[in-house]
């Protein structure tokens, strides 16, 4: 296939692609409430047909327009998610490759299910990080609860939570920490979460606590719609479906297409 075969299959198969995940997300949600008895047996059933017809249109799509469009201008990320592969490409030409993890798929914690997908489609660069700091969302703390068999406490400001220690956590100021009987105040260490046996505190996003160093490697390209290709201070989960959207590299490699890359360029997955 030509280089502009290339793409323009992958952006169809992409479109289509996420159709049907977002299909199957429906499906999924009715068949929960059908076993509660909140719908009926036939909206299941139907979904199920339509996501194989919209799988089907999808390889027909690909196949009538794979000639169409342009290769697209400059450096171009293509990721496979089957493949847990990202290759930075010029036209049709490959530069560096590299093992990724993608995401993890659907994920019950405490009988919800969270959709933790590395998004089908094409989205841009949107901006370049050194250093990257992370900023949990609250679902890392659910994970973690979840994981320790523990509860969540959220912290808010001017309500100070005692401990079974008889510390008080607090947040004074940027800060989550520690108040001990005399009234001294002792800031908690930095990117680690705050326990208190089986209970994990979730401090507001603003505070130095909720930044994390090292989680997201040495560099980041931030995308659209939230996602990411970063690098990791986990290299062992490089290659696995294990990361909750976001493309995972192992440090060397996203060092390597870093300079690569500007603000602009395009991220075909599919």
């Amino acid at each position: 296939m030509s280089g502009s075969g290339l793409f323009a299959a992958l952006g169809v198969i992409a479109a289509a692609w996420g159709a049907w995940r977002a299909l199957d997300r429906y499906q999924l949600r009715e068949e929960a409430r059908y076993e509660h008895g909140v719908s009926g047996p036939s909206v299941a059933a139907r979904l199920r047909s339509e996501r194989e017809e919209l799988s089907q249109l999808s390889l027909e799509l690909a196949t009538r327009r794979a000639a169409v469009a342009p290769v697209p201008k400059g450096n171009v990320i293509v990721v496979s998610i089957s493949d847990r592969k990202l290759e930075l490409r010029q036209g049709p030409k490959v530069g560096h490759v590299a093992r990724a993890a993608v995401g993890m798929g659907v994920v019950v914690i405490d009988g919800e299910k969270w959709f933790f997908d590395t998004p089908i489609g094409t989205l841009k660069v949107i901006a370049k990080e050194k250093a990257p700091l992370w900023v949990p969302p609250d679902w890392h703390y659910l994970e973690m609860a979840h994981k320790g068999k523990g509860k969540v406490v959220e912290l808010r400001r001017g309500r100070p939570y005692t401990l079974r220690d008889g510390r008080q956590v607090e947040i004074v100021g940027d800060d989550v920490g520690f108040r001990d009987s005399s009234g001294s105040f002792t800031p908690a260490p930095p990117s680690k979460d705050v326990w208190d046996g089986d209970l994990i505190f979730m401090p507001p996003t603003n505070t130095n606590q909720r930044r994390f160093t090292e989680v997201l490697g040495s560099h980041r390209l931030k995308l659209t719609d939230g996602f990411g290709v970063h690098g990791t201070n986990k290299p062992e989960s490089v290659g696995r479906a294990t990361s909750h959207g976001c493309i995972r590299l192992a440090n060397p490699d996203i060092d390597a297409i870093y300079d690569e890359v500007q603000v602009g360029s395009r991220v075909m997955i599919y």
